[in-house]
């Protein structure tokens, strides 16, 4: 009994001790806002610089690369102490057209929009919703 109560001692010893250890993971290519991307042509000397990109869009024609620190200390405890965003605009000719850095003071600042896209699908009734794609008419539009 008494070795069991020693046991729990050192297990629990053991699970505050690595409980409490400060854990510091870096995500996505490292950046630096300060640098002056200025100089910098079309999408051919992005690359060469700074690699492939974390993100493509396709249709704005845009590249994203972010970098981001994560402190985390424990389950709760999860802090983003570093955030950085650059976002290059090319034209047709793959030129840079607009270039954007954020950090994580920017998205203090964020919106979020309270529009909302309607969904006919909920708006149908029941026997429509299971049998709706049964048959040769296509599903019908209205509420």
């Amino acid at each position: 009994m008494q070795s069991f109560t020693k046991l729990s001692y050192i297990f629990i010893f053991i699970f505050i001790f690595f409980g409490c250890t400060e854990k510091i993971s870096y995500s996505g290519k490292i950046q630096d806002l300060e640098n002056n991307y200025d100089n910098i042509k079309n999408k051919k000397e992005v690359i060469n610089l700074l690699g492939e990109p974390n993100f493509i869009d396709f249709i704005e024609k845009k590249f994203f690369y972010y970098s981001e620190k994560k402190i985390t200390k424990n389950f709760f405890d999860n802090e983003t102490s570093k955030r950085n965003i650059i976002s290059f605009e090319f034209d047709n000719q793959d030129k840079i057209k607009k270039i954007n850095s954020y950090n994580i003071n920017d998205s203090k600042n964020l919106k979020i929009s309270k529009d909302k896209t309607e969904n006919i699908i909920l708006k149908r009734g029941f026997i429509e919703k299971i049998f709706g794609g049964v048959g040769k008419n296509p599903l019908s539009n209205a509420p």
